[in-house]
């Protein structure tokens, strides 16, 4: 099976007001993952009102380090097992967490940013962990 290094990245909360802000972690909001293709950035993301993938003509090493500087709350680089699923974001759940963990090929009960970051820093190498936001 096909392996890929992605980089798995946490968000604190924004300003926005949902409805499910109360059961979250303020340190972990959202998730989404990237990796490097050549000499591009590819974005797999779903938010609340969208799902994408998007190419950004930018090096990983910079993007990271945006990223960073953008405040996140972990960074970590997971080593995923390529995913085979007609429609994954339905088959896990229609939310960030079930949308990384298609893309990641990971199988779990995990619903929040937070459980999916528990779930994977033992696997995973820690490129940047600011807990305390």
């Amino acid at each position: 099976m096909f392996t890929r290094d992605y980089y798995v990245i946490f968000e604190r909360a924004n300003q926005q007001a949902f409805w499910w802000n109360h059961l979250i972690n303020k340190d972990f909001a959202h998730v989404f993952c990237v990796y490097a293709h050549e000499d591009k950035t590819v974005i797999i993301n779903m938010g609340t009102r969208y799902a994408a993938i998007n190419v950004v003509d930018q090096p990983m090493s910079s993007f990271l380090c945006d990223m960073v500087k953008a405040d996140v709350t972990a960074i970590l680089k997971y080593k995923g097992r390529q995913a085979y699923h007609y429609f994954p974001a339905y088959r896990w759940g229609w939310n960030c967490v079930g949308m990384t963990k298609a893309v990641l090929n990971i199988k779990g009960l995990q619903i929040t940013p937070r459980q999916l970051y528990n779930k994977l820093k033992p696997k995973s190498v820690i490129i940047h962990e600011d807990l305390n936001g």
